[in-house]
């Protein structure tokens, strides 16, 4: 059986042991800036999901998303 959180890291590290460094609006997750810029979504995400996180980082801010490839 596979491991969920190998299939969406960024997203299971910021719902579990990195919680703590965590940023969120609705369903959309980013570390905070000065940690990384990595940034995570439901493994199905809505199209609200994507404002969500459009809002959280804010203008000109970058994000590194990982999805896996379907």
């Amino acid at each position: 059986m596979p491991d969920a959180g190998l299939d969406h890291p960024v997203h299971a590290a910021l719902t579990s042991r990195h919680a703590g460094l965590a940023r969120s609006k609705g369903r959309a997750l980013a570390y905070d800036a000065q940690v990384a810029t990595f940034s995570a979504l439901p493994p199905e995400p809505e199209p609200e999901d994507w404002s969500d996180l459009a809002a959280l980082l804010g203008p000109g801010a970058f994000a590194d998303l990982f999805r896996l490839a379907p």
